[in-house]
């Protein structure tokens, strides 16, 4: 096996569903939830950059009213179409273990950004 090829079997197969789901023009739920940090700053930024990701992907009425309470999820919807650019800029914080996000019931796995960026 290449040296540069990272072989993760869930990871992989979770990055070959998004990608076929991405590919698709239906509405998904999102959960995305701020991991609580002792450094007020970064979980504020972290709240600030995700949630206006959410919004700039999605359309606000489908955020049901957004209310920010540390380490309680905000569930809202998108179109999967626009899954790519979301997970683009939102998947750092996952992998840094500032947030978790779950898509259609199925939480994304920390290491996803280096499979799919592979």
């Amino acid at each position: 096996m290449p040296g540069n090829v990272i072989h993760l079997p869930k990871t992989t197969a979770q990055a070959a569903w998004l990608k076929k789901l991405g590919r698709r023009d239906r509405l998904m739920e999102v959960e995305i939830t701020v991991i609580p940090d002792d450094d007020a700053f970064r979980e504020q930024r972290a709240w600030r950059v995700l949630f206006g990701l959410f919004q700039d992907c999605s359309r606000i009425q489908w955020s049901h009213g957004f209310q920010k309470t540390p380490g309680e999820s905000f569930v809202g919807k998108m179109r999967s179409s626009m899954l790519e650019p979301f997970l683009h800029e939102a998947l750092p914080y996952v992998a840094d273990r500032r947030a978790s996000i779950v898509i259609n019931g199925k939480p994304l796995r920390r290491r996803l950004l280096e499979v799919m960026a592979a």
